[in-house]
């Protein structure tokens, strides 16, 4: 009980930097939410553009006619379209060159100009003009005539195609609970590292070794109640996290996907405590523990999709990742996300990265019962 008591104090000491790290997720989450809610929203544009007609055919008129039909046409100076492009209150600039019906009639591919601001709705426009010259590009094969040409490719492309989503998930409540135990990722790894550390280092203080050596405990004793303390602390701290997420996403967390969030993050919590005890070995003050919480913790959070989604990440960055648990724990949290049934086959990506992190925590494991033996013999 003497470990417990002096445990707890040492917690209670350190108890706001926790609550920090709880804060954080919390206001990631809201955020997150928020965020989603206001795309949930979103009414679909037309895009601006601009056409610049050097042709003036038949042909060419009927092109500048349907970008009409589907984008919105505006017109603008030469010289000004650059800044509109760049301030974006222009999508897509589109300069059809002299000969255009000439050359498409001969079955040439005529050369169309085009520049784009870079964001969505430029490449929606893009693949507009896209399937006016695929249509132009395959009919004139067949018709030797202009105007035939023109009445064949409106009628091409008046052909539409319905589309119906099969998919029953509900991709905006799993979009949210992936985003919630991607950042967790920090924060877990945070909070568990900063307690250990601190804890173990505290223990390690003169005052407090005096204190249990007068007292009947054991050595042995007391070093395994620490570590019982250290692991209740951590699974205390992930079960809030998880409860946490079920207050914020609601009852997806009930689904099978959910539960394969949970599972996923409980592996990633047994590798962390792991690599807390490991560090806890050699680190002596509360300065060290706090560079070491702010390298690992925020270089992880960075470098494997915690803050940065995972698909606006460099390959390089996610290579240099792979050392690091929590990339390993974010990829199978992508994969959860995508998919529709669960099979044998689907979930082989989960459990496959679910042993690479049981490695990682065997591994800080051994180092640090290694670590602590050599430290006994010295």
């Amino acid at each position: 009980m003497t470990v417990f008591k002096v445990y707890l104090k040492i917690l209670n000491r350190y108890k706001f930097s926790v609550i920090l790290y709880t804060v954080l997720l919390v206001a990631f989450a809201a955020i997150n939410n928020q965020s989603r809610t206001q795309q949930s929203m979103y009414e679909a544009s037309l895009p601006t553009i601009a056409i610049e007609d050097l042709d003036r055919s038949d042909l060419s008129k009927e092109f500048v006619k349907y970008m009409d039909s589907k984008t919105e046409i505006i017109e603008i100076d030469a010289q000004q379209r650059k800044d509109a492009l760049f301030y974006r209150q222009l999508d897509f600039v589109l300069t059809i060159p002299k000969g255009f019906e000439k050359d498409t009639m001969a079955q040439n591919v005529p050369e169309i100009a085009i520049e784009k601001s870079g964001d969505f709705s430029s490449y929606y426009a893009n693949m507009i003009m896209e399937q006016f010259l695929q249509a132009t590009q395959r009919l004139a094969k067949v018709d030797t005539k202009v105007e035939d040409l023109i009445r064949d490719v409106n009628a091409s492309l008046k052909t539409e195609t319905k589309v119906y989503m099969e998919s029953k998930l509900n991709h905006s409540s799993l979009n949210a609970l992936t985003s919630y135990y991607n950042f967790s990722t920090y924060s877990l790894l945070a909070g568990v590292l900063y307690i250990i550390g601190l804890t173990m280092t505290s223990f390690k203080k003169e005052e407090i070794k005096k204190r249990l050596l007068v007292s009947s405990t054991k050595e042995s004793s007391i070093q395994t109640q620490l570590w019982i303390c250290n692991i209740g602390y951590a699974l205390v701290l992930w079960s809030l996290y998880v409860l946490i997420s079920y207050f914020i996403c609601g009852d997806v967390l009930l689904s099978t996907h959910g539960l394969y969030y949970i599972m996923n993050s409980f592996v990633y919590l047994i590798c962390v405590t792991t690599m807390a005890f490991f560090i806890s070995t050699f680190v002596q003050t509360r300065e060290a523990v706090n560079g070491i919480v702010n390298v690992l913790g925020l270089g992880s959070a960075f470098l494997c999709g915690a803050f940065i989604p995972v698909n606006l990440l460099p390959k390089f960055v996610l290579k240099i990742a792979r050392v690091l648990p929590a990339y390993w724990f974010i990829q199978s949290n992508e994969t959860i996300r995508t998919i529709e049934v669960f099979s044998n086959t689907n979930v082989q990506v989960i459990y496959s990265n679910a042993m690479v992190m049981a490695l990682f925590a065997l591994g800080f494991f051994i180092l640090t019962i290694l670590s602590s033996t050599l430290k006994r013999k010295m």
